[in-house]
């Protein structure tokens, strides 16, 4: 009797702290879902606040407290003022200037130049297709659109794939309502779109590919992958931009639609172009001054207040005077060149520029590398706004040389762990849970399941490229409708074989799975490898535990998707909201020290030199007595 009071009493122990522990995790989920939901530049500022800014102003407060008593509030200040308008201003830069761009030049010029090219080109075949049937403009959209999709689906499908005329007049006709729909009517039907595309992708194409992305060819003959989300929003953009550019198509010959929309192709992309480059020459130029703002509130470095004796006689900043006039000229657009007269602006060489891009060289590339993807910045342009923006004009400006070993320390520890570390360990952990799990979480190379160890730990480990964790779409996409995967169930079971999963730890996740799959195989899933699951998928005669199956997962919140989200969410959060805010007060803190410990050598160093100063002055004036006290006189 005794033993089961105890046996219960664990029990519900057990129950007890099992439900804390997933009301935490759904808490945590729901919490990194909602930073995600805010936007990419709402994500980034808010992260970026939480992990880097807030602990960092936080800690700057209590700065040398121990040697002062007080709270230092210029260090903090200078923490806030450098923090504050870094990163939320600069990730805020480019929505301002595309959306200039967008309003002043034209809606092409916020969509990449690959794409510009591949709609100009779908542009053209839908016009001369219909040459003779295009009766206004709303038709050739019409066109246009249903182009751009077939042409779409096929580079994202297998080779002998033909879309269903069914599904090309539902996206044509689904983009058509987009034009006039409100921000919250486009959300529903960009999501309408997406869901459709997603389907089709995972019934036509490679099983270990993500369903959440598209395929289109540039004016290379290359393929660019991109969201189905964000090739919405450019085909949209564009078919709006390029139709009221090129006005009325009605009864408008071939030849000079033709020639109007090679002139606007050319204009758009040299536009986006000199926009990609203006935006990251704004975004830099913006943070090389930010030194100079919390230089000209405290002269002297705050953070050795309390360690060394403050100069007040400290000599005035001088900046140079602004030449107002001259602004307002180049501002009115009346700058004029030595000679007086006003240089056109209209030999700026767009056409020419946009020349030289659409064509494969160094150009092309270096272009290609700079290039926003909505309203973030390539690797190539993060790190130069990091580099050539913030690392360098902090330690320029440096007030000393205990500051500027600060800024080295703190800020290249800092820009290696965002631009690299964080996304090496999150792949890297996803992958451990992977193992643990058998969910596979992440999208990997074709070749994957052959690579040798060594290999698998690198791609996993590679900052840029390689493995890529799935986002929350991706993981919805993959564990729904799974019969419509190429191959169908049997289709399934092989992804997740390729991918790097184990499908007997993976149907183990849920009972319903587990209890069908082992009436499946007449055993155990422990004994069970993944070619007998994967033959027992392709029988006829689990035809029933297979439907039992494939119906656990037409629910969009079902077991997988959960743990999936539940895995990457719970590290999001962590990330954001404790192991980032951790690591930068340990950075500060260990700036402290070390800059004490400096300070202190140099005191004692400088004491024990007055030291010796002051025996060797002594014993001089006792061998070497002055005149005027000689008794020798």
């Amino acid at each position: 009797m005794k033993v089961n009071n105890v046996s219960n009493k664990i029990n519900q122990k057990n129950q007890s702290f099992k439900g804390v522990g997933s009301y935490l995790v759904d808490k945590m989920v729901t919490a990194q879902n909602a930073v995600l939901g805010a936007g990419v530049a709402a994500t980034f500022v808010c992260q970026d606040f939480l992990g880097s800014e807030a602990p960092r102003i936080i800690t700057g407060l209590f700065r040398n407290h121990d040697k002062t008593g007080e709270l230092n509030y210029k260090f903090a200040s200078m923490e806030a003022c450098r923090e504050l308008l870094t990163a939320p201003v600069t990730m805020f830069l480019p929505i301002a200037t595309f959306a200039l761009a967008n309003k002043y030049i034209g809606g092409a010029t916020k969509t990449p130049v690959s794409a510009i090219e591949a709609f100009a080109e779908k542009m053209k075949t839908a016009y001369e297709s219909g040459a003779g049937k295009v009766a206004d403009n709303d038709t050739l959209k019409k066109v246009f659109y249903e182009t751009s999709w077939k042409d779409a689906l096929k580079n994202s499908c297998q080779k002998n794939y033909e879309p269903a005329k069914e599904v090309i007049e539902t996206l044509t006709n689904s983009m058509i309502q987009l034009e006039k729909a409100d921000k919250k009517s486009a959300k529903e039907i960009i999501k309408t779109i997406s869901g459709i595309v997603s389907d089709e992708v995972k019934s036509n194409a490679n099983v270990k590919r993500s369903f959440t992305k598209i395929a289109y060819v540039d004016g290379l003959g290359k393929k660019v992958r991109t969201s189905i989300g964000s090739f919405i929003e450019h085909m949209s953009r564009f078919a709006k931009d390029s139709v009221n550019t090129i006005g009325d198509v009605k009864s408008m010959p071939t030849e000079n639609f033709v020639e109007k929309l090679a002139t606007f192709t050319k204009k758009r992309i040299g536009s986006r172009v000199i926009m990609n480059f203006a935006t990251m020459a704004a975004a830099i130029l913006y943070v090389t001054q930010v030194p100079k703002i919390y230089k000209s509130l405290n002269k002297t470095n705050p953070g050795l207040i309390g360690l060394v004796e403050e100069k007040k006689d400290v000599a005035p900043v001088v900046n140079k005077p602004v030449d107002y006039e001259a602004f307002k000229i180049v501002k009115d657009g009346k700058a004029q060149d030595s000679t007086g007269n006003s240089p056109s602006f209209k030999g700026l060489g767009v056409g020419k520029l946009a020349k030289y891009v659409q064509k494969e060289g160094r150009l092309r590339k270096f272009s290609n590398a700079f290039e926003f993807d909505g309203i973030n910045m390539s690797c190539a342009g993060l790190l130069s706004l990091m580099g050539l923006g913030i690392l360098y004009p902090r330690v320029k400006n440096a007030y000393d040389k205990h500051d500027r070993r600060e800024i080295l320390t703190r800020d290249i520890v800092t820009i290696s762990s965002l631009v690299a570390g964080a996304k090496a360990l999150l792949k890297s952990i996803t992958r451990i849970f992977e193992k643990k799990s058998g969910i596979v979480m992440s999208e990997k190379a074709p070749n994957y399941a052959k690579m040798p160890k060594w290999r698998k730990i690198l791609e996993h480990l590679r900052p840029f490229g390689g493995t890529q964790v799935y986002s929350n779409d991706d993981i919805i996409s993959k564990y729904t409708n799974i019969e419509k995967y190429n191959g169908g169930f049997a289709g399934f079971c092989r992804f997740i074989k390729e991918s790097g999963g184990n499908l007997a730890k993976f149907f183990a996740n849920d009972k319903t799975t587990q209890t069908n799959m082992e009436q499946m195989l007449g055993k155990s899933l422990k004994e069970a490898t993944n070619d007998e699951i994967i033959a027992a998928a392709k029988n006829a005669k689990n035809a029933k535990a297979i439907e039992n199956i494939i119906n656990v997962f037409k629910n969009s919140e079902n077991t997988f998707i959960k743990k999936a989200k539940s895995i990457t969410g719970v590290f999001g959060f962590i990330s954001t909201f404790i192991a980032i805010p951790a690591f930068m007060i340990f950075l500060q803190k260990f700036n402290e020290k070390v800059t004490k410990n400096a300070i202190a050598k140099e005191q004692a160093e400088k004491k024990t030199m007055e030291q010796k100063f002051t025996a060797v002055k002594l014993t001089t004036n006792l061998l070497m007595p002055s005149k005027e006290k000689s008794y020798f006189k």
